[in-house]
């Protein structure tokens, strides 16, 4: 055991100072620790009411895998501008394919063709023309399991049926606009250039819808 009595009061006074920083120094770290532990207990607690996890950030959208649209063919048809076939992406509505085409021609019945409507892969865009009689507005596709749809199969399309040349496609659409869609397959016999011989051979690779 130490004998302080025989110190000088020097030697006391410096033992004293080297005590009172010791003391000092064990306080401040019995504090830090105690604040640490009451830290992690409020987070812990924090996490478990909230239900997230320790230092949890919110993913940000990689662009690299954002989903690219894809793309979707259109034939658009009668009074536009520039008929033709289009190359869209998903999503996009009839108002943007026709204005791919050039926009309307004057005489276009807008009141037929419902502009909203979302546009998908092999779709024909028929516009009408005003007070063209039974003309279709719906859009439908060009050919049904193969067969070609005489309703709104552009020149080039008629021209692939046999029996059918650049003439009589031309006679059959001039006559679709003129007096409208066909209504059953016996109604092609009005057309200039085709008989019964030639519509027996179409009959099984021609469609109306």
């Amino acid at each position: 055991m130490v004998n302080f009595t025989n110190w000088t009061k020097r030697e006391q006074w410096l033992a004293g100072l080297a005590l009172f920083f010791l003391l000092g120094w064990a306080a401040t770290v019995v504090y830090m620790k105690t604040e640490a532990s009451a830290s992690s207990d409020s987070v812990q607690w924090l996490h478990k009411e909230t239900g997230e996890a320790p230092m949890m950030t919110k993913r940000k959208k990689d662009p690299k895998n954002a989903k690219t649209p894809m793309a979707v063919v259109i034939d658009v048809k009668g009074a536009v501008v520039t008929p033709g076939v289009y190359e869209m992406k998903e999503g996009e509505r009839v108002i943007d394919v026709i204005r791919e085409a050039g926009g309307f021609r004057k005489e276009a019945d807008r009141k037929r063709i419902n502009l909203a409507e979302r546009l998908k892969d092999q779709m024909v865009v028929y516009v009408p023309e005003k007070g063209e009689k039974g003309a279709q507005a719906e859009f439908m596709p060009s050919q049904d399991d193969g067969k070609v749809n005489v309703n709104s199969a552009s020149v080039s399309d008629l021209e692939k049926l046999p029996g059918v040349g650049e003439v009589t496609a031309e006679a059959i659409v001039a006559f679709r606009k003129q007096h409208g869609p066909f209504k059953q397959l016996s109604d092609l016999l009005a057309v200039k250039g085709i008989g019964e011989k030639t519509l027996d051979t179409l009959r099984e690779k021609i469609a109306l819808h």
